[in-house]
């Protein structure tokens, strides 16, 4: 019992639920805000962290980096595209050794941004092109340049998927 109360107020701390007398743990519904929001955060944290990560990413790293770019490039199936992108976000960011800033994107992120292949009609083609840009300025070791287009490539998604979202706000 008490590691489901912990986890609870986990997600009632994240604003997933919230805990009711007498009724218990409710589900909150996303708004456009709490998106506007992830989206914002999402677009300071990550590329902070990819400065950090950069620095330590080894030449297998990128290595890998680039195989995940070139199946990308030619997968044509979507689903097989968001675990490919995941993978490329991953190894990304992870040579950044900081627990709280790994928590702290994954609290704020909720995982809303990995499906966005499923809603935005040519995600595919524009992360492909900017997933290029953050690749080439990775392999120059131009650490400004990287964390630069990282930003953007969030920030142009959060652009083009907030028209397409209908949340009843």
């Amino acid at each position: 019992r008490m590691p489901v109360r912990e986890a609870l107020k986990t997600l009632e701390l994240e604003g997933l639920v919230s805990l009711e007398p007498h009724k218990g743990a409710v589900v909150n519904s996303l708004t456009l805000e709490d998106i506007d929001e992830i989206y914002e955060l999402r677009t300071i944290l990550e590329p902070f962290t990819l400065k950090k990560s950069l620095p330590n990413l080894t030449l297998d790293d990128v290595l890998q980096l680039e195989r995940l770019h070139e199946k990308m490039l030619k997968t044509t199936d979507i689903e097989t595209y968001v675990s490919l992108n995941n993978q490329f976000h991953n190894l990304s960011l992870s040579g950044s050794r900081s627990k709280r800033l790994h928590g702290l994107m994954a609290r704020v992120s909720h995982g809303i941004a990995k499906d966005t292949p499923y809603v935005i009609p040519d995600q595919i083609e524009k992360s492909n092109i900017e997933h290029a840009k953050i690749l080439n300025a990775i392999k120059n070791d131009d650490v400004e340049e990287a964390s630069s287009e990282y930003g953007y490539h969030i920030s142009r998604t959060h652009k083009d998927l907030i028209p397409l979202l209908n949340l009843g706000d």
